[in-house]
């Protein structure tokens, strides 16, 4: 299947970014589709607080779809967007760009309790 953008043959591109989060770490989960030129990796771009510009923080295999953030910081916003890359170095556009705050601060340990009987 080939992808045309006008007369522009397309490269295989990021269709959908989502997140799953724990308390350590943020995950990044995506599908793509490939286009005529097929991608030979993949870039992770980051932000920090959403400002500013956004940095390669990953390139991996084609076949992971997947990417744990464990740079992130309790209470702080961060904003990442994929792309594929094909094996010429051609960049696809970037994936939808998700914002996700850090995770949730760890509930605090229950105090004041005794055993009753």
């Amino acid at each position: 299947m080939r992808y045309y953008l006008g007369s522009l043959i397309v490269i295989a591109f990021v269709l959908g970014l989502w997140v799953l989060a724990d308390a350590a770490s943020i995950t990044l989960v995506w599908n793509y589709s490939q286009g005529a030129i097929p991608a030979a990796t993949f870039r992770v771009y980051k932000q920090p607080a959403c400002t500013g510009p956004f940095t390669v923080v990953q390139t991996q295999a084609v076949d992971l779809l997947t990417w744990r953030d464990t740079q992130v910081v309790v209470g702080n916003t961060y904003c990442w967007y994929v792309t594929a890359v094909a094996a010429t170095g051609e960049e696809s556009t970037p994936s939808n760009v998700l914002m996700f705050p850090g995770p949730d601060d760890p509930l605090p340990a229950p105090r004041n309790l005794s055993v009753v009987q």
